[in-house]
């Protein structure tokens, strides 16, 4: 009977390690997503603007 509440606490379904562990993986996966598009928007960004302050200073004779 006790080795069953602990399987169920295990393995379970709702509330149990294995479900909590599989909804810390999807976080984790989501943010890595999330992360990940805001580093290339981000280097993106920042080539552009600093081809445009090379320009500016081009046309300025620097």
């Amino acid at each position: 009977m006790l080795g069953a509440k602990f399987k169920r606490l295990a393995d379970g379904e709702e509330g149990s390690a294995a479900a909590v562990i599989r909804q810390h993986i999807e976080v984790i996966e989501l943010m890595r997503s999330v992360f990940r598009r805001y580093f290339v928007d981000t280097e993106a960004v920042d080539t552009s603007i600093g081809a445009r302050i090379g320009g500016i200073g081009a046309g300025l004779g620097e």
